[in-house]
């Protein structure tokens, strides 16, 4: 009013500058890379007797092999391990035994290789073990006198590795083989005789088994001192499988290519810690081997068979042998296989099996009684199908030649046999005994090459009862000497 003016106007209030933009966060940190120093493999922990024994396969690193691990147990070190290549026989330094184990308790372990004190691996994935509540009680190892007269300077090796040796490993070969079903043997004597001696009693031998004591040649464990541990393993194996040898009692017990193998398996698989996966397979078993060449091609087919068909099949024929009821039913498999066929199936190879019939008589070769005792002789009997008349062919390489294997055992002319007629029996197979080798000629006839003989049914120009034995003869082309074979 009054005619003044009132001007108007807009006052802006000052807004609060815009906040920077967050940073992004910054990146994580990189994770710490493995490390390359190689991880162990096959760590693998044996139960028996007084301790825990942990064997795992050597690497490599920086062109040779790792001897030195570190050992956990339940995630605390509890030792380094360092080979003594020179005395112990443990060639890689692969191998634990943990003493100081509990009745009952159950322990993981983990291993780790040590290539420095800062260069070391990651840990293996852990394995687990119970230290059982009841077991085989550790053997007493006794130490002859004969040592101190022989090998004086093999004393110490003896009392610092050899004993330790049997006295850990004894416990944890009868853990798979025997307890609790037998007790084996509690004492082993190791003994000796000068070495010409013992070249005259066993000649080629590194040692001996005789009944409870094993007898060394000086001279291998003199010079083989790398190879003495796992020999000394060997022999106690065998002596734990023992069987009623002493007893004077009739017995069947498993053949010699068994027996052995599964002193090869604990010797190899479980003591020295090389499982046979198949790198080893390919080296250990050469294309011509056969089970029946015992030790090493033995062992890698037991080994086999417990995974192809029974796990407990060593342990089942150490007990059968011991208490001397083995039988076929052990050559026999639940696919139909025998013995033979499943090597050859283990092999990759076809194999020629079946039986070995008389033309004559149409009746079959055949194992009487299923006796699987080296020295059994053979007759013919009714074809039936049981594997006691399963013959398998073999041919020998570069030779026209053959082995004929009847369940793990090969057909023999006796060595020293001379005259027509005598008979032919089974032995543990030696493909370079002439006196198992066999040919299969044109006109169906069979030359054992030894005697240069024929193979025939004894009397079989009068007929053929059943269990007539079979023997060779003359070749005279008669029916009685002709067969069909696999």
């Amino acid at each position: 009013s009054g005619g003044s003016a009132v001007r108007f106007g807009v006052i802006v209030a000052p807004q609060p500058p815009s906040p920077s933009p967050t940073p992004p966060p910054p990146p994580a940190p990189p994770s710490p890379p493995s490390s390359t120093v190689p991880v162990p493999t096959g760590l693998r922990a044996f139960t028996g007797g007084d301790s825990i024994a942990l064997t795992w396969k050597p690497k490599g690193y920086g062109g040779d092999w790792v001897r030195s691990y570190n050992v956990y147990r339940d995630g605390v070190k509890i030792a380094a391990t360092q080979a003594d290549t020179n005395a112990s026989g443990l060639l890689t330094g692969s191998q634990y035994v943990d003493r100081n184990v509990t009745a009952g308790q159950a322990y993981t372990y983990q291993v780790q290789t040590i290539v420095s004190p800062t260069s070391v691996s990651d840990l293996t994935a852990g394995v687990s073990a119970t230290h059982p509540a009841s077991t085989t009680p550790v053997p007493d190892v006794v130490l002859d006198g004969s040592l101190d007269t022989h090998v004086p300077h093999l004393k110490t090796w003896f009392q610092n590795y050899g004993v330790p040796a049997i006295k850990t490993w004894y416990p944890k070969a009868a853990e798979k083989l025997a307890w609790p079903d037998y007790v084996p043997s509690s004492t082993i004597t190791i003994s000796t005789l000068g070495q010409a001696e013992y070249d005259g009693k066993y000649p080629g031998l590194p040692a001996a088994r005789v009944r409870g004591h094993i007898v060394i040649s000086p001279k291998f464990f003199t010079d083989n001192r790398a190879q003495a541990a796992d020999t000394l393993i060997l022999y106690s194996t065998w002596i734990l499988m023992a069987n009623l040898e002493a007893t004077g009692k009739p017995h069947k017990i498993a053949p010699q290519w068994l027996r052995v193998g599964v002193g090869d398996y604990v010797r190899y698989e479980m003591y020295n810690g090389f499982p046979y996966e198949q790198d080893v397979l390919e080296q250990e078993t050469k294309p011509e081997s056969y089970y029946t060449d015992m030790y090493k091609p033995a062992a890698n087919f037991l080994r086999w068979i417990e995974k192809q068909y029974d796990a407990t099949y060593m342990r089942r024929a150490s007990i059968a042998s011991h208490a001397g009821t083995f039988n076929f039913e052990f050559m026999q498999f639940p696919d139909g296989r025998n013995i033979d066929q499943a090597w050859g199936l283990f092999r990759g190879k076809t194999t020629r099996t079946g039986p070995v019939k008389s033309v004559s008589s149409g009746k079959c070769l055949n194992n009487p009684g299923g006796n699987l005792v080296p020295g059994t002789t053979l007759d013919i009997w009714p074809c039936n199908g049981h594997v006691a008349q399963k013959v398998t062919y073999h041919p020998i390489p570069g030779s026209t030649s053959a082995l004929m294997t009847l369940v793990g055992l090969c057909l023999e002319v006796p060595p020293g046999s001379v005259p027509n007629g005598a008979y032919v029996w089974v032995n543990n197979c030696k493909a370079t005994a002439p006196t198992q080798q066999w040919i299969k000629r044109a006109d169906g006839s069979i030359l054992n090459v030894s005697y240069n003989r024929c193979l025939e049914i004894y009397g079989g120009q009068n007929g053929a009862p059943d269990a007539t034995r079979l023997s060779v003869w003359d070749c005279h082309g008669g029916d009685w000497q002709k067969w069909t074979i696999p």
